[in-house]
């Protein structure tokens, strides 16, 4: 049976649907048709589940899991195509919640290209908490390995899709608020469903993933859909249920494969009590060993501050959008350096050097670091052609999203400072520090000429 990667499909479909075909046609070879009827028979056929159980969220679309009142866990490949926080909401128990930031394991395939060792998970910082009591208890998270898992009973959660009706090539063959999947059209579910299934050891990598035994008993199987999705267990002697594995893949008949614990568990517990970086109002102490720094972020003292791979750069916060004494992450010395001077449309595209703030030409947001996204038609800002895509921070939680397509005279403010290539600005503060307002230079950027846009000095 062909594999299928949930990252190729459209990110909508991350949730988790249980089928309950029976065990004999799900030995047999599936046409996109039936397949089809293995959607619709989950949305019929699945165990529904309570949200509290688990603090199962829906991202997105995707599934999630709630580590704190602000912090969720899902898949990286749920954003294939964007990591800016402000096209991101989370949906809890009837009440939504904005993404502020959105923090990517480094060694997720989003960064470095290799889907064989994709370490799948993103964790989400939300703008404000839910609201739980004191004594909540939230799903324990840890960095156990995964061969104590093979064999045992694990509980997975996720929220499904069903037939919306009619046939489709594409999405736009479908309405508002659907996709094109197995040539149907395709609508979420609001239903939270769960099963039990038997751990197996991954064949790709048992140190990265799992794989469940499927169908299991009851002729249930994960199905793709299930994006993000926990699979937890029940500790008996400590009374307490811990997370497991975060649904990656599967081809919806006889294959399920989950991001493992081990690969991710350790580096999701201590950025839980880590802070978020806000270019708005940098820290001096933010970059620790415990908390390394990303791309672009700072204040680092030395390298060890931030992430494997990155050398912290001394007052280099100028550069960076901020103040300039900070000493800030950025790719390791061996990538080459930008210059606006040699433009190069292929710049960022070795995953190794991702680029950093201000650097282009980049394509999409897979190729800047860390949390930066890539904003395209700015290149003016920093000397390059007008065509030229750069690495920019992304919208500052509470501040509106930049539309070029929708200037405005009073965009720009000292609480929302305009980044590169945004504007209209009337003076310096009402920019990242280390930018400038630019006068009458609209033009360069497709707006009227009388517009001042925010640039590098």
């Amino acid at each position: 049976m062909k594999r299928h990667d949930i990252s190729l499909l459209s990110p909508v479909l991350c949730s988790l649907l249980l089928s309950a075909c029976a065990l004999d046609a799900l030995e047999e070879q599936v046409d996109d048709t039936e397949r089809v009827g293995t959607v619709e028979s989950a949305i019929k056929a699945g165990t529904p589940a309570s949200i509290s159980e688990q603090k199962t969220v829906r991202v997105n679309g995707c599934t999630g899991t709630l580590l704190s009142p602000s912090m969720v866990l899902t898949a990286a490949h749920c954003f294939p195509n964007s990591k800016d926080p402000s096209t991101i909401n989370v949906q809890y128990g009837g009440e939504t919640r904005n993404a502020a930031h959105l923090v990517i394991h480094p060694k997720s395939a989003y960064f470095t290209d290799d889907h064989a060792t994709d370490v799948d998970v993103v964790l989400i910082v939300l703008q404000s908490p839910f609201t739980f009591g004191a004594f909540e208890v939230f799903p324990l998270i840890s960095g156990g390995e995964t061969d104590l898992l093979v064999g045992q009973q694990v509980t997975c959660y996720g929220y499904g899709a069903q037939n919306a009706s009619g046939s489709c090539s594409t999405s736009s063959d479908c309405a508002s608020g659907q996709w094109c999947q197995w040539g149907k059209c395709m609508t979420p579910s609001s239903i939270l469903r769960k099963g039990v299934f038997t751990v197996q050891e991954s064949g790709v990598d048992p140190d990265i993933y799992f794989e469940l035994d499927v169908p299991n008993a009851l002729g249930q199987t994960t199905l793709p859909g299930d994006s993000g999705g926990p699979c937890v267990f029940y500790n008996s002697f400590y009374s307490s249920w811990h997370l497991m594995g975060t649904a990656k893949d599967g081809n919806g008949v006889d294959y399920s494969s989950y991001t493992s614990r081990e690969a991710f568990g350790e580096w999701a517990s201590a950025r839980i009590a880590c802070d978020s970086f806000d270019p708005r109002a940098p820290s001096y102490t933010l970059c620790s060993e415990d908390c390394p720094c990303e791309v672009g972020q700072g204040d680092c003292d030395y390298s060890a501050q931030c992430r494997s791979g990155l050398n912290c750069a001394w007052n280099a916060g100028a550069k960076y959008g901020l103040p300039a004494d900070f000493d800030v992450c950025e790719a390791p010395s061996t990538c080459p350096d930008f210059s606006a001077a040699s433009p190069d449309p292929d710049f960022c595209t070795n995953p190794d050097c991702p680029c950093t703030y201000g650097e282009g030409d980049c394509d999409s947001d897979r190729e800047c670091g860390g949390e930066l996204v890539c904003r395209h038609d700015i290149g003016p800002a920093v000397g390059l052609p007008s065509t030229y895509d750069l690495c920019v921070y992304p919208t500052d939680p509470g501040c509106p999203a930049y539309d070029a397509a929708s200037p405005s005279e009073t965009f720009c403010s000292a609480g929302c400072p305009c980044d590169l290539g945004e504007g209209d600005c009337d003076s310096d503060s009402q920019c990242r520090p280390g930018l400038k307002c630019g006068t009458n230079n609209g033009v360069l950027f497709g707006l009227p000429p009388t517009y001042d846009l925010c640039v590098r000095p």
